[in-house]
């Protein structure tokens, strides 16, 4: 897939590339440039992050000459069939979903998203990542969605309003959580798969 799209440099962390490496992956044989994001955050000084936080109030000049290709990212199918293919997604798919979501839904300032959903889905990354960086709205992350005891626990303790997950994993979250942990959800987005009748059902008992 990185050799498909050209891939010379990957962005990540630490505790990621380590848990990878305990599962036996030698990641020097994927030839790319490696950064990790924990590492090089402790290499701005205070001056520059005032600067650049100074830069974020004052004006977008930078982000208005700035030469951005059509293409924001690149995801692959699962490969079920064959390879997995490259499917690009331009900037302007982002913007149409920001556009729909800020349509339907009315975001409070208050609003607080769980994210749970894998960025290589583009469901995970509108909802997950593109929306809170678009409408500059608090998200709570958890890496493994289907453990539904521990994200409704979330919820709770950080009084999400918005959820954005399959019925599968809403499901989990019903099954393995405790009663009133999922009273701060004002908003809850199903897709990636059919949502069935039942759990319409079981949320509508829940929280009537």
């Amino acid at each position: 897939c990185m050799q498909l799209v050209g891939v010379s440099t990957v962005l990540t962390a630490s505790a990621l590339v380590d848990r990878i490496k305990d599962q036996g992956v030698d990641i020097k044989a994927v030839e790319c440039e490696w950064v990790m994001l924990d590492q090089l955050a402790k290499q701005f000084s205070k001056k520059e992050k005032l600067i650049a936080l100074a830069k974020s109030y004052l004006g977008w000049g930078e982000l208005e000459r700035a030469k951005i290709q059509d293409t924001a990212v690149v995801l692959f199918t699962s490969g079920s069939e064959s390879r997995p293919k490259a499917v690009p997604l331009h900037h302007a798919n982002f913007l149409a979903n920001m556009r729909d979501y800020n349509r339907f839904f009315f975001f409070r300032d208050d609003d607080r998203i769980l994210g749970m959903l894998p960025p290589f889905h583009s469901f995970g990354l509108a909802g997950g990542t593109i929306l809170p960086l678009c409408m500059g709205i608090r998200v709570v992350y958890h890496s493994n969605p289907t453990e539904g005891a521990i994200l409704s626990s979330l919820v709770s303790r950080y009084r999400a309003t918005l959820i954005f997950a399959t019925p599968t994993f809403i499901n989990g979250m019903l099954a393995g959580g405790r009663t009133g942990d999922l009273e701060s959800i004002r908003i809850l987005v199903t897709g990636a798969e059919k949502c069935p009748e039942y759990l319409y059902g079981k949320i509508g008992e829940a929280y009537p």
